[in-house]
């Protein structure tokens, strides 16, 4: 479960405004900067995406595990609750 928890690494969160304004600077209109946001923002995406379904892959697994658990848990208390009750119906000699 820490993996789930545990910030990823490389992670893409906004592009850097350093690299729109060095955009700016080099003289580059305004469409030509808003194209390039968009495709960085996209490029980010991508990039966040295997990281992502790896982390939901494994939150998948944990809450399917949790609910093996749970259910052998309560197979357990039942049996040893249910047992010797079982055992009086079934007649083994």
């Amino acid at each position: 479960m820490t993996v789930v928890l545990w910030p990823a690494r490389k992670w893409a969160f906004v592009l850097s405004a350093a690299k729109i304004m060095a955009r700016y600077d080099a003289s580059d209109d305004e469409a030509a900067i808003r194209k390039y946001v968009i495709v960085e923002m996209i490029k980010g995406g991508e990039r966040n995406r295997a990281q992502l379904d790896f982390k939901q892959n494994v939150f998948r697994a944990a809450a399917v595990l949790l609910v093996v658990e749970v259910a052998l848990l309560v197979l357990v208390v039942f049996l040893q609750g249910f047992w010797p009750w079982l055992l009086c119906f079934l007649d083994w000699s």
